[in-house]
């Protein structure tokens, strides 16, 4: 019968519990087709599977759903409930191999195991072993791909990406390179660099990309798809040169300017920041102003300014009253892999029953001798040193890396350590809900017997 609602609930569950680099791995042998059911005990409600190895030719997977509690941990991986005849299992009670099958099984969570014929469960077929079935089930994705669309249409492309399904992907996405007709995207997808070409002539956008092999195709498809889904992300309005050309000359027309510009090329240029394509002008438009524009500019922002100086005196003094009121500690901050990224260092106020707690007005900080701190010993000793152990992660230096995190530790003991619950994104600008309580650091001796 189809997985319930409860066993549904659990396979996500299970997923949480494995380590991100297992994830990715078994995600990937599922994308390649290296999953394959053998049978469904129905009495024991356990589903096997044969696994693609690389030592082995193939390993033995099952999954047992039943008596499985949704407060769980590793305990669950084992003899009982799920087991995987790999080594590395063995060792570490999880493997690429069992995640696999739990891809295997939601992705198929609506399909009778008992019925169903084995080639309408594999959705991701062994070249070799189902080529016949590949073929009639779905046709292969391969760059270049070619979507026809009217230019008006283009900022709705994701709609017509129908060859992938809706799936949101994220990606880590590293730059942008703005062509005249269209992107250059090159972001990392689970652990690997893609390269996506976007386009737009004859009346087709056009999508390259470097990988040949199917499922890499599709991840790459569906992170642009979820991209241009994000109403925030409003690339595709400057995809062609019309719609570069249109997007230029409204910005001369809205600041009054249209007369005095007549190449847009030299006076515009489009770049990615932040992860967003911005206009930004350049050239001859800079230093140009219609002074109708100008003069009430000069009313808003100077004149009005002035008339609330007495205003901004009153916040110079409150500013002035908060000097030696912030507290700093530091911050632990994971990547999206939810590897070691980094450490910050921050500040933040206590409240009125409790002045020495960090409570409100999070910032980062850029200064150990500013003034809003209050008593910071050897402040900038700790932030150095946190700084060394940033630059090791950043090069992935190994070998020094616990040595410079033991020196922090150290140096930084009078400080609070916490664990940041965010991305890194988010620790440029970090908030109150993003840290919990403060951690502990544990002193441990490692005693190590060598018996002949």
């Amino acid at each position: 019968m189809p997985l319930t609602i409860e066993h549904q609930k659990i396979l996500r569950q299970l997923k949480l519990v494995l380590s991100p680099n297992v994830i990715d791995k078994g995600r990937i042998l599922y994308y390649e087709g290296k999953v394959g059911f053998d049978f469904y005990a129905a009495i024991s409600e356990r589903y096997y599977f044969l696994v693609k190895g690389n030592v082995e030719p193939q390993y033995e997977v099952f999954i047992q759903l039943l008596d499985l509690e949704l407060e769980f941990g590793k305990d669950y991986f084992g003899e009982n409930h799920i087991d995987c005849t790999c080594a590395y299992f063995d060792q570490h009670m999880e493997c690429k191999h069992v995640t696999a099958a739990l891809y295997f099984l939601e992705a198929n969570k609506s399909k009778n195991f008992n019925q169903t014929p084995e080639n309408e469960l594999l959705l991701f077929t062994d070249p070799e072993k189902k080529e016949s079935t590949q073929r009639k089930s779905h046709q292969a994705l391969s760059f270049p791909i070619e979507i026809p669309c009217e230019q008006t249409d283009i900022p709705n492309i994701a709609a017509k990406m129908t060859m992938v399904p809706d799936n949101e992907i994220k990606g880590f996405l590293m730059d942008i390179f703005v062509k005249d007709d269209g992107y250059v995207y090159l972001v990392e997808i689970y652990g690997q660099q893609h390269q996506l070409v976007v386009d737009y002539s004859n009346g087709k956008i056009n999508i390259n990309g470097l990988f040949s092999k199917e499922y890499l195709v599709l991840l790459g498809l569906q992170w642009l798809k979820s991209r241009f889904k994000n109403p925030d992300f409003k690339e595709l309005n400057f995809l062609t040169k019309q719609q570069k050309n249109n997007a230029m000359s409204d910005y001369l027309i809205r600041v009054g300017l249209k007369d005095q510009i007549t190449e847009l090329d030299k006076a515009f240029h489009f770049v990615c920041i932040e992860d967003q394509i911005h206009l930004i002008p350049k050239g001859p438009l800079r230093g140009l102003y219609n002074l109708e524009i100008l003069s009430k500019n000069i009313e808003k922002q100077v004149f009005a300014a002035l008339r609330s100086s007495e205003k901004k005196m009153d916040a110079s003094q409150e500013a002035s009253s908060e000097w030696g009121a912030y507290h700093a500690a530091f911050g632990l901050v994971l990547d999206y892999r939810k590897k070691f990224d980094k450490i910050i260092p921050f500040m933040a106020k206590g409240s009125k029953t409790e002045p020495k707690a960090l409570k409100v007005k999070f910032t980062l900080i850029e200064d150990p001798s500013d003034m809003r701190l209050g008593n910071n010993p050897d402040l900038e000793r700790v932030m150095t040193a946190a700084n060394r152990v940033n630059k090791a992660l950043k090069k992935k230096d190994l070998q020094h890396i616990h040595t410079l995190f033991g020196e922090f530790l150290q140096l930084g003991s009078e400080y609070g350590l916490y664990a940041f619950q965010g991305n890194a994104r988010d620790a440029q600008f970090p908030k109150k809900n993003n840290f919990g309580q403060a951690l502990r650091v544990l002193n441990t001796k490692l005693v190590v017997k060598i018996r002949k």
